[in-house]
C-alpha cells in the first residue's frame, strides 16, 4: 500500500494533547491535505507511555526522536517512512503565572535560550 494522507487518516492515531504544538501540527496536517484529522487518537504525555501503547496496540504515533534515538528505536518499534511538510513545531517553557522565580529555572532558560539561538 502505498501511504498518502488520506489512507493514514484511517488509522487510530496515538498523539500530543490538544493544544499543544504538536497536535496542532498534527490536525494542520491532515487538513492542508483536504483530508478530516483523524478523531479516534489517544492522547499521549509521555514518551514511554506512547511507546508501550504503540506496542500493544493497533495504532501509528507521531513522535519525534533525534537521529541518534532513531538509530537505537525500540525492536518492537518501527519508523512509517512517510515525509512529512514543514516537520517543526514551536517549543518552550511554560511557568504559571504566580510561581516564585528560582535560580535553577532560571538559569535553565537562560541555556534553553542560548541553545536554541532566540531571544
Amino acid at each position: 500500500m502505498t501511504l498518502n494522507i488520506q489512507n493514514l487518516a484511517e488509522f487510530n492515531w496515538i498523539v500530543a494533547p490538544h493544544g499543544t504544538p504538536v497536535r496542532q501540527y498534527f490536525e494542520t496536517l491532515f487538513r492542508n491535505a483536504g483530508a478530516t484529522p483523524p478523531t479516534q487518537t489517544c492522547e499521549i504525555l509521555s514518551f514511554a507511555t506512547a511507546e508501550q501503547t504503540l506496542v500493544e496496540s493497533w495504532s501509528v504515533a507521531m513522535l519525534t526522536y533525534s537521529d541518534a534515538d532513531m538509530k537505537s528505536l525500540r525492536p518492537d518499534l518501527k519508523r512509517v517512512d512517510f515525509r512529512l511538510s514543514d516537520a517543526s513545531v514551536d517549543i518552550g517553557v511554560t511557568t504559571l503565572s504566580d510561581s516564585v522565580s528560582n535560580e535553577p529555572l532560571g538559569l535553565f532558560i537562560q541555556l534553553f535560550h542560548g541553545y536554541c539561538q532566540i531571544g
